[in-house]
């Protein structure tokens, strides 16, 4: 997903979700684009879905933020908690180092929509 603040500046974004089946994947990635294109459009942001995919499995790399592993991006993670709930990473490109600081800033907002524990795990610099 590419986001596009007033500035004209475009930061790209990734959501992971660990779902049981390709229906349930279907379904989380459409709720997913969803949630996050009208969190973005209340803070001013346009949304833009590049593309949605699932696969029944992850390349090494990616495979590591499920272990809230740092790696090379600052990333979310929402562990699951309610049974609906799924383990998801939240992940960001072309932001600064202070710009993926207030990212984690934003546990205390998502912690309260979610009931597994939310995290920011900082990116290896």
């Amino acid at each position: 997903m590419d986001l596009k603040g007033d500035s004209g500046r475009v930061i790209n974004s990734v959501v992971l979700v660990a779902t049981a089946s390709q229906t349930e994947c279907d379904t989380a990635a459409a709720k997913m684009v969803q949630t996050v294109l009208d969190a973005s459009a209340r803070k001013g942001v346009t949304g833009t879905v590049k593309s949605t995919e699932c696969k029944t499995e992850l390349d090494a790399r990616m495979a590591r933020l499920f272990a809230n592993q740092p790696t090379f991006v600052t990333y979310m993670a929402l562990a699951r908690g309610k049974p609906e709930e799924r383990e998801t990473r939240m992940l960001y490109w072309g932001v600064t180092v202070q710009e993926s600081d207030m990212l984690c800033e934003m546990v205390p907002q998502i912690q309260k929509r979610w009931t597994g524990k939310v995290s920011c795990v900082q990116a290896t610099r």
